[in-house]
């Protein structure tokens, strides 16, 4: 079969559709995150598009409310014992009174050979996510616009 003839906008729709009435979940919180004040979904769209963030609609659960769902690849890692594991930078986006509220991980991409871990949160850093999000929100919007919050302290993250 000829894959130009498949109805794609509406075979999207449909996914969209099963994903916001049988996926969805609520929105986390106390969770590490960064509000960009002063910022528009457009705004960001553009610097995440410029910074290799796609649409990550379709491989994600919805979280209520959200206003924007992107991802990109970010190299490979080791997770438990799997050497060179794809990993993927994500980040989810809520409209705000004043701007938006940002949830940015990293984690096992979806689209590895062990997708499990990402369906399970193994390998999931949302510390890191923030980490690597922030400069380039900082270049694009500049550091009075971006706040962090919710990070864990030195010494929770390693342990102690």
């Amino acid at each position: 079969m000829d894959p130009s003839i498949l109805p794609w906008r509406l075979i999207r729709r449909v996914v969209l559709y099963a994903r916001r009435y049988y996926f969805s979940i609520a929105k986390p919180t106390g969770v590490p995150m960064i509000a960009l004040e002063g910022v528009t979904i457009s705004d960001l769209t553009n610097v995440l598009e410029g910074a290799h963030f796609e649409d990550g609609w379709e491989l994600s659960y919805r979280e209520q409310g959200e206003a924007l769902n992107a991802r990109r690849p970010s190299g490979t890692a080791a997770v438990k014992d799997v050497k060179h594991l794809q990993q993927q930078e994500h980040v989810r986006v809520w409209k705000t009174e004043g701007g938006l509220e940002l949830h940015p991980h990293r984690e096992v991409s979806p689209l590895s050979r062990r997708p499990d871990f990402h369906v399970r949160d193994i390998g999931l850093d949302k510390p890191e996510g923030v980490h690597r999000l922030k400069p380039v929100l900082e270049d694009a919007f500049g550091a009075d616009a971006v706040t962090v919050s919710n990070m864990p302290s030195a010494s929770a993250a390693s342990g102690e």
